[in-house]
């Protein structure tokens, strides 16, 4: 249930719920899981402030996870920002 959870959360749909559902057949369980996506978050605008010296293409040449209309993860947050830290540690070496 986790998996699934964190699975539609990483596309945006942060107040999905996952329900299981058990029911016996012959000689097996089955596993049914119910799924309430719920609406889709999406990224309206990206801002990075307080960088004035370099451009998002020198710190992020391959692009930012996170932009307009792209499901907002909180995951893709957190990539996004280590991709700015890692870019600014390399610097100061």
């Amino acid at each position: 249930m986790k998996t699934l959870k964190v699975f539609y959360q990483s596309r945006g749909f942060n107040q999905v719920k996952v329900t299981p559902s058990l029911s016996a057949r012959s000689n097996a369980t089955v596993i049914t899981f119910v799924i309430d996506e719920g609406p889709q978050d999406l990224v309206d605008t990206v801002q990075i402030q307080g960088n004035n010296q370099i451009s998002q293409m020198e710190f992020a040449p391959d692009g930012l996870r996170l932009g307009p209309g792209q499901p907002y993860s909180q995951k893709f947050i957190d990539d996004d920002r280590n991709k700015v830290m890692t870019y600014y540690l390399d610097m100061a070496i």
